[in-house]
């Protein structure tokens, strides 16, 4: 759609509608935002809008907007059958989602990331090994970078990583991605879904338009894809390495048939509703043999074959190495899609996009363009297969030595840290840990968060030298944290800090709870009655999970100060206090950010050390 001279209205005033507003004005759109909210937030951002020349709504002149516009623009925290918006397509308004808006105006190809959970974790390691194989990316989305802000500089990209929710999925139309990941499925999100198999087809829609030429990055037990009552066919034709001169590493998949072959996937989801994968699959799984990436002695295996230790890496526990395998699979993924020989050519400007001379953003451009051009030198089919699949590059220490593909991607990775709020070590202070994995949201990443208390690593010499180390990681990476005492270490300091496991079985003190998403928190409860010995309980569902957790201690907090100091009394030396409340934080919070930020405020003045 050519948005030059429309009149387009933006519903939601988030960061992805703030962002959809001023990519729609910057293509000459006379754009109009909507919110239903009032508060002192929106309001500072409608000022900054209108300062922009961009109309703002807000309240209940939003809910009563009678304007005719050409299109709605939906921001992804906004319900399809919400007042506001029912008061713009009730007039015939047509609606698209703020990734559709965002999609048809990038100029490179997209690799897509759903799941329930490790999103965020593995968009950004993804983003890291495109770049470590040579590819200038930028990871956007639901990662916090919106897709409307980050599509302007798409035409200076090789690759966009995007992030994308069920929310966002649920309003695609033309949405295309190159290599689209499914990370795994558990139940959320219940209280915007009637039933969790609504849910699913949301996420599912990440496939649909996908081709036999695209790449869909799968577990290797595909029933994360399907109904527990249904069945599912996944392709039986194993993908096999090539047999080549190349090291066998970095041996590429033989999956010439689809997915959507006669020996191909079929994901059912309830009938009537079934979707075919059209694209070719690469497997992964952390708990199982026979996919093309799997986890053996905590070495990651490729084809049977180790490439990485975990030990190597800042991250721990199954579900990272999971996370890892993917972005791993994309790297592998987009070796056979395009002719890699041109990420070897040192002659191309780095600041120079694969589109601009090279081919690979002109593929992907939606600017008009003729419809016929000549091959290019990158685009599959054209070459022998080993010159197509190989990547490798030249080592800056020796121009002779050739680095695999797996090495070049695993090098890149190394040194990459969880984000904040991930099974973040906020202090260890008299023996007793602080955790905060603000980001679980679900029971399956609460589960995880539970049972990687027995991985973490600390070091004894923390409160000597004023770091703390971020956990989530078997090789620990120390940074200074503002909660930890006395004097700051130098870098050099902290990287020489001897590492040392903590005792296994350490017990367990649980903050938990929040909005209520219309889920039980009966399937934890046996694992939570063995392994935790106190429970401090937040937010609107507390009522609920004490029912749901029937002869567990279980304390109610009003505010987090009061539940850190609950906590906190509770605790003796060897315990660990755990944030990972199972579900989100809407109903005290403003997201999962500001939650897991006053909870280490909390243990801050609590432990009486806090720094200004």
């Amino acid at each position: 759609m050519n948005y030059s001279g429309t009149n387009i209205v933006v519903l939601g005033l988030g960061r992805s509608g703030l962002a959809a507003a001023r990519l729609l004005k910057h293509a000459g759109a006379r754009v109009t935002v909507n919110d239903s909210g009032h508060d002192e937030r929106l309001q500072k951002q409608a000022a900054l809008l209108q300062s922009e020349g961009i109309t703002v709504h807000l309240g209940h002149e939003a809910l009563s907007d009678a304007v005719a516009y050409d299109q709605a623009i939906l921001s992804p925290g906004i319900e399809e059958n919400s007042p506001l918006v029912k008061n713009i397509t009730s007039r015939g308004t047509s609606l698209i989602g703020e990734l559709e808006l965002a999609y048809s105006f990038c100029h490179c190809p997209l690799v897509a990331i759903t799941g329930t959970n490790g999103k965020t974790t593995t968009t950004e390691l993804t983003a890291r090994v495109l770049q470590g194989i040579g590819l200038r990316t930028l990871a956007c989305g639901n990662i916090g970078l919106p897709f409307s802000e980050a599509v302007m500089q798409s035409a200076d990209l090789d690759m966009m990583v995007v992030e994308v929710s069920s929310f966002q999925l649920e309003t695609i139309q033309k949405f295309h991605a190159k290599v689209a990941i499914w990370l795994n499925f558990s139940p959320n999100h219940l209280d915007r879904y009637s039933s969790l198999e609504e849910y699913r087809a949301a996420k599912l829609k990440i496939f649909n338009n996908q081709t036999a030429e695209d790449f869909a990055v799968i577990p290797t037990n595909s029933q994360n894809l399907s109904s527990p009552s249904t069945e599912v066919a996944m392709s039986s034709v194993a993908p096999v390495l090539e047999s080549s001169g190349m090291p066998d590493t970095c041996r590429t998949l033989r999956s010439e048939a689809p997915c959507s072959s006669s020996a191909a996937a079929t994901v059912k989801i309830g009938s009537p509703l079934e979707i075919p994968l059209k694209a070719r699959c690469v497997r992964f799984s952390a708990y199982e043999q026979g996919g093309d990436f799997s986890l053996e002695n905590n070495s990651i295996c490729y084809r049977g074959h180790p490439f990485l230790k975990m030990e190597q890496t800042r991250l721990s526990g199954a579900h990272n190495a999971e996370n890892l395998m993917a972005a791993f699979a994309v790297g592998i993924a987009l070796t056979r899609i395009f002719h890699t020989n041109l990420l070897r050519n040192s002659g191309r400007p780095m600041n120079t996009a694969l589109g601009s001379g090279f081919g690979l953003g002109s593929m992907y451009s939606y600017s008009p363009a003729p419809k016929s051009s000549p091959a290019l030198p990158h685009q599959p089919s054209q070459l022998s297969r080993h010159d197509q699949y190989e990547i490798s590059r030249l080592s800056e220490s020796d121009p002779s030595q050739k680095i695999s593909c797996l090495e070049q991607m695993s090098n890149a990775i190394k040194e990459y840290t969880p984000p904040a709020h991930r099974c973040e070590l906020v202090a260890d202070v008299k023996g007793v840990q602080w955790i905060n994995d603000s980001k679980a949201t679900t029971l399956d990443a609460m589960e995880k968060a539970i049972n990687s208390i027995d991985f973490f690593r600390n070091s004894t010499d923390t409160a000597n030298c004023g770091v703390a180390p971020v956990l989530g990681a078997s090789s620990m990476l120390y940074t200074l944290n503002s909660c930890a005492p006395s004097t700051p270490c130098t870098s050099s300091e902290s990287a020489s800090l001897e590492r040392s496991l903590v005792e296994p079985n350490r017990s367990l003190i649980l903050i938990a709870g929040g909005k209520n998403k219309g889920f039980s928190f009966k399937p934890i409860a046996s694992l939570v009655k063995k392994r935790v010995k106190e429970v401090i309980l937040l937010g609107e569902m507390s009522d609920l999970i004490v029912q749901d957790w029937e002869g567990i201690p279980c304390r109610k907090a009003v505010t987090m100060e009061e539940a850190v100091t609950m906590a906190g009394d509770l605790a003796t030396a060897g315990d660990t206090i755990l944030l990972s409340p199972g579900t989100s934080s809407y109903d005290m919070f403003s997201d999962y950010i500001e939650r897991g930020d006053l909870f280490k405020r909390a243990v801050c003045n609590y432990q009486g050390n806090c720094h200004a």
